[in-house]
């Protein structure tokens, strides 16, 4: 990873990415990558933005991994979503090294432009119980996919989960659980096979700091924002990100 630190500006606005991102994941319960990974992409590409989020991920997952309880039910629930995950983050993280940046920058911009509204109007989707046989295995996939090059695995399965209706307790742990495997799998997959190295780790545990500030301010607006109407706003920002992707990739 070869970002300009001693540039105040890139330094300050990349600070300034990764803050927003515990922001918006301190209010809403999600979207660290998702708000933060484009944001830093176009700072130092997306490529060194994947990179430089594996370990406030993995931090953030794992202060929430065991909330909610019935971790063995859970795990033994879902882990034909659990195992298609990692192993498709790991695989897609190859394209990191191999596809051209402006691809990636498509990919991503198509993947926020598509997943934005689904993931605010979801709330309508339901799943049987019967679909879920095949339907947990083709989320692991997709969401591994996505999660390879991007991080950005959260929507897909947040979207499932909530069409399966589960109950509260069981929806945190679940999706605790889930994000934990996905993070580690993300770290697999860009030390393993991508472009990460394990010597710029320090620079992505240092990004934690900004990103746990943010986590703090986002749990103090909690209760004073309507979190309707924050995700409305939060719709609008990441539908227009994704489409200067697009179009910066054109």
């Amino acid at each position: 990873m070869q970002i300009d630190w001693a540039n105040f500006e890139i330094g300050t606005l990349a600070s300034l990415a990764l803050m927003t991102g515990g922001a918006v994941k301190g209010t809403t319960g999600l979207g660290l990558p998702l708000v933060s990974v484009p944001l830093l992409a176009y700072l130092v590409g997306l490529t060194q933005a994947t990179e430089l989020m594996v370990v406030p991920i993995i931090a953030s997952n794992l202060a929430q991994s065991f909330q909610g309880g019935n971790f063995v039910g859970i795990a033994r629930r879902f882990w034909p979503l659990l195992l298609p995950l990692v192993l498709s983050i790991i695989a897609s993280a190859y394209v990191l090294v191999h596809l051209p940046e402006r691809v990636l920058d498509l990919m991503l911009g198509i993947s926020l432009v598509v997943l934005s509204p689904l993931l605010h109007f979801g709330n309508r989707l339901h799943v049987a119980d019967h679909q879920e046989r095949w339907l947990s295995p083709l989320i692991g996939l997709v969401s591994g996919a996505l999660g390879g090059f991007s991080t950005i695995f959260g929507p897909p399965v947040m979207l499932y989960m909530r069409a399966l209706r589960l109950g509260k307790t069981e929806f945190v742990a679940a999706l605790s659980l889930i994000y934990l495997v996905g993070s580690v799998g993300i770290f697999i997959g860009i030390y393993g096979v991508g472009p990460g190295r394990l010597g710029s780790l320090w620079l992505s545990a240092a990004a934690c700091i900004p990103v746990f500030l943010g986590l703090w301010i986002g749990l103090r607006l909690h209760h004073r924002l309507s979190e309707h109407r924050f995700g409305q706003v939060l719709l609008g920002i990441l539908v227009v990100i994704g489409l200067s992707y697009v179009v910066r990739s054109l």
